[in-house]
């Protein structure tokens, strides 16, 4: 076949795949036709025939909700392609007709009622039942925005992000001020890889409603993944430690040889000179640092902060800390509360880059002649920087000037293993700094 000789060639194709794809869907093979579509459009995204081939095969499976999709996918790349437009118009004709009969209520209230039944069934996880049911409300509304939005975010949750991209931007051509298309377009540029294009959709989002906390979260994100953040987003860490709470321990001792509590634990035996000192642990996680305290330094109290509520449930159930704070290290620093006198971080400041606002609330919660004891990764650069694994490292420079900025001392630097990552050791630092 003169596609197979083009494509053993040229496995990417585009033209030659499209050309194999319409040889399959006319023999039948609709299944082989629609992967071999999907590779065609992932080679070029813009490739509106096959859009609308896409369409017509998934119509054929039986799937006309995602065929819909595919026709306002193709028209958005060609709005003048009429046989898209024709077989969008026959495909909502027939939806129409098979309409089920038991809403026969005015067509605002039957859209309402489609709606209201697509997200119980999305909640309920049955998303191909609510993508249908999401389907009828915008057959019988076409310019409603909700129920556009709602398709295109199930869309969006089926893996369909390109197909959810362009009914979102369907959406936004009629609502520009919706700020729910802006912040669930911004997640399927995101989920395509188009993190600036993401980043200026969740922009669109803050300045449409501001006080859009989801799009202020997923802006952080986009911009974490670009390496453009400061830090690790609040909203990153809370599901990534929650994830992570379960086998925490096992993880990090069994298999990664995690040693960085002990250093901390080590160096606070050797600088902590008050009877019984007030101590904060910073990212206490599980309690891996409060239990390897416990049994060698005696503390009038000890208190730990973690933004995973899972982490904290089980940091409660060791009985090693007297107070337990779920939050973000930098914004519960910053409250008023009592002084310490000694604020501990073990492997929690590597999801930090910029350290200035901990240290800033180590500085405000700590008491007269405190010690700030941390680990931090090795950088040899000049200031900070992120690593492949969306964490941060530091350079003695960088926490030598900060540790001046607010006014600490630093009173020793150890030079340490800290774990092992892809079963190579981690190199770092722990940092003792003191308050004058």
């Amino acid at each position: 076949m003169l596609y197979g000789r083009i494509l053993s060639k040229n496995p990417g194709d585009a033209d030659a795949l499209y050309g194999a794809a319409m040889v399959n869907a006319q023999s039948g093979h609709l299944e082989k036709a629609e992967h071999l579509l999907a590779v065609a459009l992932a080679q070029q995204p813009e490739f509106a025939e096959a859009w609308r081939a896409k369409g017509l095969v998934l119509q054929h499976l039986g799937r006309p909700a995602e065929a819909m999709a595919c026709y306002d996918f193709s028209l958005m790349i060609a709005p003048e392609f009429a046989a898209a437009r024709k077989t969008r118009e026959l495909l909502v004709r027939e939806i129409r007709s098979s309409s089920p009969p038991q809403i026969s209520a005015p067509v605002a209230e039957s859209v309402g009622q489609w709606n209201e039944n697509g997200s119980r069934l999305a909640a309920a996880g049955r998303l191909d039942d609510a993508l249908q049911s999401f389907e009828w409300a915008v057959s019988l509304a076409p310019g409603n925005v909700e129920a556009l939005c709602n398709k295109a975010t199930v869309l969006f949750e089926k893996g369909l992000s390109q197909e959810a991209l362009a009914v979102f931007d369907h959406a936004i051509r009629i609502d520009a001020g919706c700020a729910l298309a802006w912040n669930n377009r911004g997640n399927a540029l995101l989920s395509l890889g188009r993190r600036d294009e993401a980043i200026a959709s969740y922009d669109r989002a803050l300045e449409i409603q501001p006080n859009r906390v989801e799009a202020a979260e997923n802006r952080e994100l986009a911009l974490f993944m670009s390496r453009r953040n400061r830090r690790s987003p609040a909203s990153y860490l809370r599901a990534l430690f929650d994830e992570f709470a379960g086998h925490y321990d096992c993880a990090m001792i069994e298999g990664l040889e995690y040693r960085a509590h002990l250093h901390i634990r080590d160096l606070t035996l050797k600088h902590l000179h008050s009877g019984a000192p007030a101590i904060l642990d910073l990212g206490c996680g599980t309690g891996l640092l409060g239990k390897a305290l416990k049994d060698v330094v005696q503390f009038e109290r000890l208190d730990g902060i973690d933004i995973s509520p899972r982490m904290i449930a089980v940091a409660k159930k060791t009985g090693v800390y007297d107070g337990l704070m779920l939050g973000d290290i930098e914004k519960v620093l910053a409250q008023p509360g009592p002084g310490y006198d000694a604020i501990l971080a073990s492997d929690a400041l590597n999801y930090f880059g910029d350290l200035s606002a901990v240290f800033a609330g180590a500085s405000h919660r700590m008491n007269r002649d405190g010690v700030f004891i941390f680990s931090a990764e090795k950088f040899d650069g000049q200031t900070w920087e992120q690593t492949p694994v969306r964490r941060f490292r530091h350079s003695p420079q960088y926490v030598r000037e900060e540790a001046a900025r607010f006014r600490f001392e630093i009173a020793e630097i150890r030079e340490c293993t800290l774990r092992l990552e892809q079963g190579n050791p981690v190199a770092g630092f722990a940092f003792v700094l003191k308050r004058p």
